[in-house]
């Protein structure tokens, strides 16, 4: 039998998968005689860890930003846990032994235009598997490219740009002239 109510087997080496904290017991009777014995177990079931990551699965940054506050909780018991960036490359986490580290990404991520930054955790004994979780930092690659720096007569002139990925262009300039 068992607490909570549900199991019962002859087996002598049943077999469980209890999802909770449950009490066995086994009750051996001889037969022969009609003596019996009762012996209980409680089978206490750990959780695996469940992490969570604020803005996951994806975040947004500019390619500018230095130190994106990445946080984290993780529920249930665990052993540790360690970050890592993919590509190892593609940019570094400061505070790192926090669950709140701060991310800056690399040329090379800059370039890739994202990275993948996952939370491995390890249950807490005998649960000591490896559970994670990832967060894709999407990286804002906007460009606004005037060129080089121009000696022109006086007088109307176009100034060309090279503008990428930017939903919105604003001009300005040092109050001499007009726009």
């Amino acid at each position: 039998s068992s607490n909570p109510a549900g199991f019962t087997s002859t087996n002598a080496n049943p077999s469980v998968a209890p999802s909770a904290t449950t009490s066995y017991a086994l009750v051996e009777t001889n037969t022969a005689t009609g003596c019996s014995k009762t012996n209980n177990v409680q089978i206490t079931v750990q959780p695996k860890p469940i992490i969570s990551i604020t803005g996951a699965p994806q975040i947004s940054i500019c390619e500018t930003v230095t130190n994106q506050t990445i946080i984290a909780s993780i529920a249930n018991l665990y052993a540790s846990y360690s970050w890592e960036v993919i590509p190892a490359n593609g940019g570094s986490l400061s505070n790192a032994s926090s669950l709140s580290p701060q991310f800056t990404p690399s040329s090379i991520g800059i370039a890739n235009g994202f990275v993948m930054v996952r939370l491995n955790v390890i249950g807490q004994n005998p649960c000591n598997e490896i559970v994670s979780k990832e967060v894709k930092i999407t990286i804002d690659k906007t460009t606004a490219d005037l060129g080089s720096d121009q000696i022109v007569c006086e007088g109307p002139i176009n100034i060309s740009s090279n503008i990428q990925n930017a939903g919105i262009i604003s001009w300005t300039h040092n109050g001499k002239g007009s726009i």
